[in-house]
């Protein structure tokens, strides 16, 4: 009996070059083989390089590109690109690379890659602190938003200060204030006081400021030109970014900490943007030769000679 793998590439686009050297106009490549002749074929669907590393999943190494952001010596780095390019995994890739906590099992992370042989003075020097805004509701009100944007900051900084009790020492302490941005000056200040390194890692930034405009309650919040209290709402919303962002930029004006950003649109211009820069255009999706390369560690050398026929002939 054979076994069909199949691979769904979303968002063809992004293989355009390399769907030109198979005849079928479809999303997905089925490859059948017989299950004896391959190795078992783990596939990760995580942002998480940690777990994709643990699961053994098939990686395509972008740590070359750790050292070329570091000699940007650039405190706060933005990097945008649509969804589904990459870019979680890549931003877990950094702070993997760069926690303190991960020093003992660098090796086992990175060892056969490019930043694993070739280390930067940085590696596994900072503390992490990370954010996620892709789950930001804003199909509320404003009450509503501030209290989940509270409570993303908070939970992220509990787990920051768990994880680091021991590297923070006696400057430790807990977060308990419903104000999430009085707790993350606590926290700026208590880095400042331990000596540590701080590295701040903030996934889809941009995502609420992306859908505001989708939420009815908030157009029409917008549209209401008369109605000051609802004005103030939206500028409430706004507020709440612009003081993150402030107290983020005077933490890296201090060198108290860098920063790593992940969005779609730039909303603050306060960074140094991958996306401008041509020898960033290929940190994210596959081009045609790195898909070749992966296919050629799963299948072998016969895929590819497959397809080459199969552009000849097809």
């Amino acid at each position: 009996m054979q076994n069909f793998y199949t691979f769904h590439f979303l968002l063809s686009h992004h293989f355009s070059q390399f769907q030109s050297n198979i005849s079928s106009k479809s999303l997905s490549i089925i490859l059948t083989r017989s299950l004896s002749s391959l190795k078992p074929l783990p596939i990760y669907l995580s942002g998480s390089f940690e777990d994709l590393r643990a699961e053994n999943s098939y990686y395509l190494d972008k740590t070359h590109f750790i050292p070329k952001i570091e000699a940007l010596h650039a405190r706060i780095i933005l990097s945008l690109r649509p969804h589904y390019f990459g870019k979680t995994l890549f931003l877990t890739t950094l702070s993997s690379y760069y926690d303190v906590k991960n020093s003992k099992r660098f090796k086992q992370l990175f060892q056969d890659l490019y930043i694993g042989k070739n280390p930067t003075l940085l590696a596994s020097k900072f503390l992490i602190l990370k954010f996620n805004f892709s789950g930001l509701h804003t199909d509320g009100s404003y009450k509503t938003f501030e209290a989940n944007f509270y409570k993303i900051l908070n939970s992220n900084m509990y787990y920051f200060m768990s994880r680091y009790e021991q590297e923070l020492g006696k400057y430790h302490f807990q977060i308990h204030k419903k104000d999430a941005l009085a707790n993350f000056r606590d926290l700026l200040n208590v880095v400042v006081l331990s000596s540590k390194k701080l590295y701040i890692f903030i996934d889809e930034y941009d995502s609420s400021m992306n859908t505001v405009l989708k939420n009815q309650l908030l157009r029409q919040d917008l549209s209401i030109y008369h109605k000051i209290k609802e004005k103030a709402k939206i500028k409430l919303m706004e507020n709440l970014f612009k003081q993150l962002f402030s107290m983020l930029k005077t933490a890296c004006d201090k060198s108290i900490a860098r920063i790593f950003l992940t969005g779609v649109i730039p909303c603050f211009n306060i960074s140094e943007d991958l996306t401008l820069q041509k020898e960033f255009w290929d940190l994210y999706e596959f081009k045609k030769s790195e898909i070749e390369f992966l296919l050629d560690k799963i299948f072998g050398n016969s895929l590819l000679d497959n397809t080459k026929k199969e552009k000849c002939y097809g």
